[in-house]
């Protein structure tokens, strides 16, 4: 079976905190607009023993709303994003009570307007008459780059499914990546927070029906 889709969404836009004139902070920040599109085909073959499922979608932002913190006061701007990606998954079912199942996907996303904000990191503006009392060269990262994580798991199920026994691993790399990172000003200190995967988790579960 092959399919297509399109949808439109749409966020209302909203009111800023009352920042200027000490900061260039909008009153107001506009709605955002999502045009997403989506293709994909769904496959079973030998009868059924092997399904196999593919997916791509492309989400195109107008005015995508991101929150940004200044003064210690939660702000929005927009900007334009693009996102895509594809997916798949496979179902392995040589006889009737042994089944696989194996799934993939892949994100891209990437900022789609020049948008001009002030580095929170950079408190003089430029400015030679500014002394700044915190070592900071180190600490700025712009662009988190792409990572990867590999989750597995083996579950085993009696007749009609009174029990059922599974053993999982999450993070089977113990890949430690970056996924996300924020900054704040000087009346903060210009501490930053830097989030990561977390690291490799394993364990089982038992269950059972009445």
């Amino acid at each position: 079976m092959l399919y297509a889709s399109y949808s439109r969404g749409y966020k209302s836009g909203g009111i800023n905190p009352p920042l200027q004139p000490i900061f260039a902070v909008p009153d107001t920040f506009a709605p955002e607009f999502i045009d997403a599109f989506e293709v994909g085909s769904k496959n079973s073959f030998m009868g059924g023993a092997l399904r196999l499922n593919l997916t791509g979608f492309y989400y195109k932002y107008k005015g995508l709303q991101l929150s940004r913190i200044i003064a210690r006061t939660s702000v929005n701007d927009n900007l334009d994003a693009n996102i895509y990606g594809v997916e798949a998954e496979a179902v392995i079912r040589p006889v009737r009570d042994f089944q696989v199942k194996l799934g993939f996907s892949y994100l891209h996303t990437e900022v789609a307007s020049d948008k001009y904000l002030s580095n929170p990191r950079d408190p003089s503006g430029g400015r030679s008459d500014v002394v700044i009392i915190k070592d900071i060269a180190n600490a700025a990262i712009k662009r988190i780059p792409g990572y990867s994580q590999v989750n597995a798991q083996i579950l085993l199920g009696g007749r009609n499914d009174r029990w059922t026994a599974r053993a999982f691993v999450q993070n089977l790399t113990n890949n430690n990546a970056i996924t996300g990172m924020s900054t704040a000003d000087a009346s903060s200190g210009l501490y930053g927070n830097i989030f990561t995967l977390e690291s490799r988790r394993y364990g089982v579960s038992f269950g059972f029906r009445f």
